[in-house]
This record gives structure tokens, sequence and C-alpha cells, in this order.
């Protein structure tokens, strides 16, 4: 597949009039009883959540760790194959992953190779040498920097300022989008979506091509609107997980998983209507 990532990833938003990233983070104490804490369980539980959910989506988000937790690495390779081959879309491994030289490459291998991601989420912290094993699989591929993450503890360490002015994470979002080429993969940087006024300190520091991946909508109680709004012009996906995957322990749990992620499909466009509105 030659298409660069960003270029398909915006067709499919086009086409499917979404934003929405499903993420699909099994939770051994969310499943619905029928659903045990195995690779065959995990397998049939995803499965049936990405049957349900995937035409109000535009690309799925896969945590490694829920998969590995419980030996289904196996189940989350045909997964990936699954959401690809059935239903057109993307999937991003989440894995946090990084190191340096010789070990960065086997986590972009085992990545991009092994589980066939389109894109994954890559910890920056490390330095831009480490991102050009990632790099090197080409602009059908995209890492997902960390930059600004979600959790109320981010701000200890990712706002510190500089003796620059700048603040930690504003740098990070600076150098990493500053490794891309044409010939690269594309590189994006993960925002949370509870901390938008930090989406804006990014304006003019960045490329206006980054795209971002937004988490922390649902759950964790993000604000949309004004995460939404600080995005300007970047092409951005919002991920949501928890508030779409375990909304229902019971055997209707795909259906309401479905109506939960057509919930956050439309709150999102309704979003972005009102911000072209006041315009």
């Amino acid at each position: 597949m030659n298409i660069r990532f960003d270029d398909r990833l915006k067709a499919i938003q086009e086409e499917r009039n979404s934003r929405l990233c499903v993420g699909i983070d099994p939770d051994e104490d969310k499943l619905p009883k029928d659903y045990p804490w195995t690779p065959r369980g995990l397998f049939r539980f995803a499965r049936n959540i990405i049957d349900a959910t995937a035409e109000f989506a535009c690309i799925f988000k896969f945590n490694k760790g829920f998969f590995a937790a419980c030996g289904a690495e196996d189940a989350l390779e045909l997964l990936v194959d699954y959401v690809e081959d059935k239903h057109g879309l993307p999937s991003i491994g989440d894995g946090k992953n990084n190191d340096i030289a010789n070990s960065a490459k086997m986590y972009a291998r085992e990545m991009f190779e092994r589980y066939n991601f389109r894109a994954a989420t890559v910890n920056a912290y490390l330095g831009t040498d480490s991102l050009k094993p990632w790099l090197a699989w080409g602009p059908d591929r995209a890492i997902f920097c960390l930059c600004h993450t979600s959790n109320p503890g981010a701000v200890a360490f990712q706002e510190q300022e500089l003796a620059s002015g700048r603040k930690v994470f504003v740098d990070v979002a600076a150098m990493a989008t500053g490794t891309e080429t044409p010939e690269t993969a594309r590189v994006g940087l993960v925002m949370g979506a509870t901390f938008p006024d930090q989406i804006a300190e990014l304006n003019g520091v960045i490329p206006v091509t980054t795209p971002l991946l937004l988490p922390g909508i649902g759950k964790q109680e993000g604000e949309l609107l004004a995460t939404i709004r600080n995005c300007g012009q970047h092409l951005f996906v919002v991920n949501s997980s928890r508030g779409v995957i375990h909304v229902s322990q019971e055997m209707d749990y795909a259906a309401k998983a479905a109506a939960a992620a057509r919930k956050q499909r439309d709150q999102i466009n309704e979003a972005l209507d009102q911000l072209a509105a006041a315009a």
C-alpha cells in the first residue's frame, strides 16, 4: 500500500464522515461473563466490537499490553488484519515503545511487520535519533509521538519550563516533527484532550500537516469542543476506548458499543459544525 498514511486517513474521514478512533483495550474485569480472559475470549470479544463499531470509526487503536498480558499476541495479529481486510480501516498499535539503535529497530519491526499496524505510538523522549528506525518504514506508515499525555501527572514532567522559555512538551513536538521528510513515515503527536489549552501552544511550532491523536474523551472527561477548536487545521482523530467498548457487560455489549460509537462520532461532528458556524 503506497498511499501516504495521512492522505489515506483523510480520505477515510471524508468518506465515512467520522474522526472517531475506537480504542480496543479489553479490560479483564469488564468483559461479558461469557468471554474469558484468554486469547480466544479476547479475540471473540474484540472482533464483535469491531464489527459493531466499524461503520462509525475512521481508524482503530489496539493497546498491545491488554493482549500481551494474557498471551493473546497471535489474536492481535489476526485482528489487525481483520480490521484492514473486512472493514478497510487502518489500525494504530498503542505500545508507547522505543529504545536506542537496534532495539528501536526491533520495536518498529514488531509493530509494523509482525502486527502490520499502519501507525504506532512511540516514546520520543529518548531523542530524535531513536525515531530513525521508525521513520525508515516510509510514508504509508505513521508514528504518533508522545507529546502531552492525558493523565493528570503529565504536568509534572511535560510542562516543565526550559531555559529557552519553552515547555518540555513543546520542544519535543518541535523536534519530533522536524524529523519528517517526504520519504519517511508521517510524524504525528499524542495530545491529551484533558489538556486542550496545551494543544494551542503548538500553534506556529509544528507543521499544519502534523496529525494529532487525541485520547482522553469519554471516561477521562476531556473537553471535546475546546480540543477540536485548538486543533485548528490539523488532521486529527479522537480516541475513545472504555467509553465505547465497555459500556455493557451483558450480551447486548456489541449493540451498546455501536450506539456509543455512533454517539461519539456525532458529538465530534456536531462540535465541528458548531465551530464552522462560528467562524
